[in-house]
């Protein structure tokens, strides 16, 4: 059995109401902290929010990536090891980001250091969308996806982030895939 395969057991329905609660306990931890601080929010549960959106969407990505991943031909694996660290970085940059707002009264700013690790989350995390989209169509193909492909599914999972139907449409694949693999 490839490894990561007990995520594929979930249906797509089933991790798509896990990621809309998940990102609905996000956003409604968000208005519940700006009303309970007068029309602040608070930073520090903000930032347990969004570390948590970000440890299961991405998460789920870097699992189920990993599961197609360990599927393909030896010289089509592209293996876990950078996903992985990608997202402790991007989490680990999401407590530090909050510890920064928090302890900061007054107007914010963001110094150079803030703006590259922001960009370098953004960028593993796009990086995380890119390495699921490539490893299923991989998977499904037995071969190099063609650029255009990837590119179309690694869209349809970053702009369905907000309402992750996207995911739920992947996890459907990947456990196709998972099936054809067990025959």
């Amino acid at each position: 059995m490839p490894a990561f395969d007990g995520v594929l057991r979930l249906r797509g329905w089933m991790v798509f109401v896990v990621l809309l609660a998940v990102l609905l306990f996000g956003f409604g931890s968000l208005v519940v902290s700006a009303f309970v601080v007068a029309g602040r929010t608070d930073s520090s549960a903000s930032g347990v929010a969004m570390a948590l959106l970000e440890l299961v969407y991405f998460g789920w990505a870097l699992v189920v990536g990993a599961s197609m991943d360990s599927r393909l031909p030896e010289p089509l694996r592209r293996g876990y090891l950078f996903p992985a660290l990608g997202l402790a970085i991007a989490t680990g940059y999401i407590f530090w980001f909050a510890g920064q707002f928090a302890s900061v009264s007054g107007p914010r700013s963001f110094g150079g250091a803030q703006i590259a690790l922001h960009l370098l989350g953004m960028f593993v995390n796009f990086y995380l969308l890119w390495y699921v989209s490539r490893a299923l169509l991989a998977a499904e193909e037995r071969g190099k996806p063609p650029l255009d492909r990837v590119l179309g599914l690694f869209f349809a999972l970053w702009f369905s982030f907000l309402l992750p139907i996207g995911a739920w449409w992947v996890q459907e694949r990947a456990r196709a895939v998972a099936r054809a693999d067990a025959r």
